[in-house]
Formats: C-alpha cells, structure tokens, sequence
C-alpha cells in the first residue's frame, strides 16, 4: 500500500510538473502586470501628470487637458473620450476605488 502512494504521489509531481501550469500563471500574471502599467503610463503622459500623482492632481490635469482640447468647439468626442479614459485609470489607481 505504501508503495502504491509513494508512487501515486511521484506520478502526480512529474504530471504537474510536465504541464508547467504554475509557470503559464505565472507568466499570464506578469503579461497583465505589464500592460496595467504601459496603460497607467500612457495615460500619465496624455494628461502630463506623473503615474503616481493624487486624485486632485489628476482631476486639475483633466480639466486643464479639456479646456486645451475644447472638444465643445472641434467636436472631436474621441480625444476627450480618450482624456476622459486616462482621468478614470489614473483616479482609479490614486484612490483604490472607481475613477468618479
């Protein structure tokens, strides 16, 4: 009986070790890493703020951002989505909780 463990618990080691499926999660976490911080960076630079500033920070970033772009006048939705996008990732980021 003894050997039979012994030999179900070897058998199970080599199986997960042969399916490599700490190192598929491992590297599907450090994939997601590092698009969550490309993202954050580019957002950081298309309000030209640094990643890591507060919330007040960024909002007065967004605002001065909007003003510049006047999206009222050039009816250009796409760059105040794309402002408003970055506000909500960066605010998001600062407090821990939703970009509003």
């Amino acid at each position: 009986m003894g050997k039979l463990l012994l030999f179900a618990v070897v058998a199970a080691i080599i199986w997960f070790w042969w399916r490599g499926k700490s190192e598929r999660v491992k590297h599907a976490q450090s994939e997601r890493l590092d698009h969550d911080d490309r993202a954050v960076e580019d957002a950081a630079r298309l309000l030209g703020v640094d990643p890591h500033a507060d919330a007040a920070t960024i909002r007065a970033a967004w605002r001065r951002e909007v003003a510049a772009a006047r999206p009222d006048q050039t009816n250009d939705a796409a760059s105040l989505a794309a402002l408003t996008e970055a506000r909500d990732l960066l605010v998001a980021r600062a407090t821990g909780r939703s970009g509003r």
